[in-house]
């Protein structure tokens, strides 16, 4: 079953509850992957570029594969522009640990006018590795509010806007934008009041979809 083969990779499992966002493996074709799930009953596996979904019995377990080339190192003018980025989060010491770690190029070119062909060779940068690190480190009580505001997200607000996919991606970065701006003194005065940050989270969430632009954290 599945909770038996999960139990068989304990690491895997982080102290929310959660999978790990990142689980790094190589991989020689598109038939070896798929050879992985062959002992498994009700697999679905869907192709949308630059992502494989995998949904095993239904949405019990769900989770994303993503080809990537890696770099060794941040590009130098992103580096310097988020090193020396005023900010309440994260601190001086994991932004070292951060800029430390290797950074992804992932082929997908961006969305073009309609009628416009996009550029076949483009790919965008990822900071998975950076964001999965930054998330390890919140404080108990920022887990807590983000973990009830995802929770929410899924229930009430995963949805077509305008016939395009709502991703949990924009809570994510909403977030990490939350925490930059935000000083340790309000996160200790409303500690024992997650609904506080919690509503300034969908309000700064809902503050982007109304300007129709959320920047990237990294860049």
């Amino acid at each position: 079953t599945i909770v038996e083969t999960l139990r068989e990779f304990p690491d895997l499992i982080s102290l929310s509850g959660e999978l790990p966002p990142v689980i790094p493996f190589e991989l020689g074709s598109v038939l070896e992957f798929e050879s992985l799930f062959k002992d498994f009953e009700d697999v679905s596996i869907i192709w949308h570029s630059p992502a494989v979904n995998v949904s095993i019995h239904g949405d019990i377990l769900q989770f994303d594969v993503v080809s990537t080339v890696a770099a060794e190192k941040w590009p130098e003018e992103v580096l310097h522009d988020w090193v020396s980025r005023r900010r309440h989060w994260p601190d001086d010491d994991l932004v070292r640990e951060v800029t430390k770690l290797p950074c992804q190029l992932v082929h997908k070119p961006r969305r073009m006018p309609s009628g416009e062909v996009p550029d076949d060779k483009e790919m965008r940068l990822t900071f998975t590795f950076a964001e999965n690190l930054m998330a390890q480190r919140r404080s108990r009580s920022q887990q807590i509010v983000y973990l009830i505001a995802k929770s929410m997200f899924y229930k009430h607000l995963k949805l077509d806007i305008s016939g395009q996919h709502f991703s949990s991606y924009f809570l994510k970065t909403t977030m990490m934008w939350m925490l930059e701006e935000t000083t340790p003194r309000e996160w200790e005065t409303h500690k024992d009041r997650p609904d506080v940050m919690i509503r300034r989270l969908f309000e700064m969430l809902l503050g982007y979809l109304n300007r129709r632009y959320l920047p990237y954290f990294f860049i």
